[in-house]
């Protein structure tokens, strides 16, 4: 009787782990197929961009402006070699920039040691996005006005 219980078990075993597998390929090319989906999007949305841009269109500048007030995550990537380049960039200290994004010192300490991709909060990705546009001169009157 142990044989026949085993040999069962097997084989709901095989069958289960046959099932997983054509389930899985089915995922798999789901996942492939909206992937490419993603990037001819991605590319058609840089192309109308690029072209609003050479037309000079208003709508992209309400498109920036949209996006500068957006509440929702923020897609710029920031990584440890990036924060370092930027705060070489604008020639400001840690303690600068920490003031500017509203965190502390110590923060952005551990983001340029950190090394690789950081994860941050959203609020933190706007500032960054918003002082990696700005140049020296925008930089020095913020800090100015702040007292620093």
């Amino acid at each position: 009787m142990a044989n026949v219980a085993k040999v069962l078990q097997d084989e709901m075993r095989r069958m289960a782990r046959k099932e997983i597998r054509i389930e899985m390929k089915r995922v798999h090319a789901e996942n492939v197929s909206m992937r490419k989906a993603i990037r001819g999007l991605k590319a058609q949305l840089t192309e109308l961009e690029q072209g609003m841009k050479v037309s000079g269109s208003p709508v992209i500048r309400g498109l920036s402006e949209i996006r500068s007030l957006g509440s929702g995550p923020v897609s710029g990537r920031f990584s440890s070699e990036s924060i370092r380049r930027l705060r070489k960039r604008l020639a400001i200290s840690q303690r600068e920039l920490a003031l500017l994004v509203g965190v502390s010192s110590q923060a952005v300490y551990l983001w340029e040691c950190k090394g690789g991709k950081l994860r941050l909060r959203n609020d933190t990705r706007r500032a960054l996005a918003k002082i990696k546009e700005m140049g020296k001169r925008e930089i020095r009157k913020e800090l100015d006005a702040r007292g620093c």
